[in-house]
């Protein structure tokens, strides 16, 4: 039996889904160590600091953060790789490398942080809101009001679990640990440095990229997830939610992003996208269902996560049914 353990993607991965919904990001263990993540971040900015100086040219800064991302993948992989290795000589070592996939599978930790903005709101205290939002967003949050607050929410919460969740188990499945944290690495390189500023344009350039290629397949999985999970309300939700998503995905700046954002507006019947507000400056963006609800109310929050759960089981459901396959097999 312990060969199967040791063998199958989907039953690491599945026990890995298990111990982040039982101990989720332990507060305080980070408090003490860093988080892998922030470890990650550390390492970015370092690669910033000396390859993206502002005497360099706009090619040479390109062509150091192509080698800055290619150079942290190759090492970052092979490095993981040995240890995945080492670990599954172990007895028992198959739990070990779930409990360490479970670190970089933010599914509980996203709910939590979700669900303290949503107890905010239902309290009123706008301005904690607020400030838990700036936590998941990159906008400025400062002044939004309790409608702009959900929907903003609702948009992280979607991208996110692709991002977070879908993304992660993904190519957790396809590469075992490697590719988990290999995935965490690139995804967090995009949120430091893969954006259109003029600081980061030429040096994010490469890992913009390539995030969008590793998050290409598992977002269309996790927008068709959410669209799934909507027919806890109605049939016409989950309809609506696959129409929004497949003819309005495309809207979104991000190859990917428009996929969970478009399925949760749908499902919701709700406006999601639109305007918003950046260091001061507000950037343009398409909306997901215009004609939608652009006020939403706290009980569509609680309903947004309630997808963003059900989302969840679907993929935990499917790896489960893939597992006992292989087992009676």
């Amino acid at each position: 039996m312990l060969d199967y353990f040791t063998y199958n993607p989907f039953i690491i991965i599945g026990f890995a889904i298990i111990f982040d919904s039982i101990i989720g990001d332990p507060s305080y263990l980070y408090k003490k160590i860093k988080h892998p993540v922030a470890l990650f971040g550390s390492i970015i900015n370092i690669f910033d600091r000396f390859a993206n100086k502002k005497k360099y040219s706009n090619k040479h800064r390109k062509i150091n953060g192509c080698f800055t991302i290619i150079f942290l993948i190759c090492f970052i992989y092979g490095f993981t790789y040995l240890i995945e290795n080492l670990i599954s000589i172990l007895p028992f070592g198959w739990v070990l490398i779930s409990l360490l996939i479970s670190i970089f599978i933010a599914q509980k930790s996203l709910y939590q942080h979700v669900t303290l903005i949503k107890n905010y709101l239902i309290n009123n205290d706008i301005i904690n809101a607020q400030k838990a939002l700036s936590h998941i967003v990159g906008r400025d949050t400062q002044k939004l009001s309790s409608p702009d607050i959900i929907r903003a929410t609702l948009e992280s919460l979607a991208e996110s679990f692709c991002d977070g969740v879908i993304a992660p188990i993904f190519w957790g499945l396809v590469l075992g640990l490697p590719g988990v944290i290999t995935y965490k690495l690139i995804n967090t390189a995009d949120s430091m440095i893969g954006h259109l500023s003029d600081e980061y344009k030429y040096f994010g350039w490469a890992s913009a990229k390539i995030d969008d290629c590793v998050n290409w397949l598992p977002a269309r999985i996790a927008g068709i997830f959410l669209s799934l999970a909507s027919l806890i309300f109605s049939w016409q939700a989950c309809k609506k939610a696959f129409s929004i998503m497949i003819t309005q995905a495309k809207n979104h700046l991000s190859p990917n992003a428009g996929w969970t954002e478009s399925a949760m507006a749908g499902g919701l019947d709700i406006a999601l996208g639109g305007p918003r507000f950046y260091n001061g400056k507000i950037t343009e963006l398409s909306w997901f269902n215009f004609n939608g609800d652009k006020n939403p109310i706290v009980d569509t929050l609680k309903k947004g996560i309630n997808i963003y759960l059900i989302g969840c089981f679907i993929n935990f459901l499917f790896i489960f049914i893939v597992c006992l396959i292989y087992l009676l097999n």
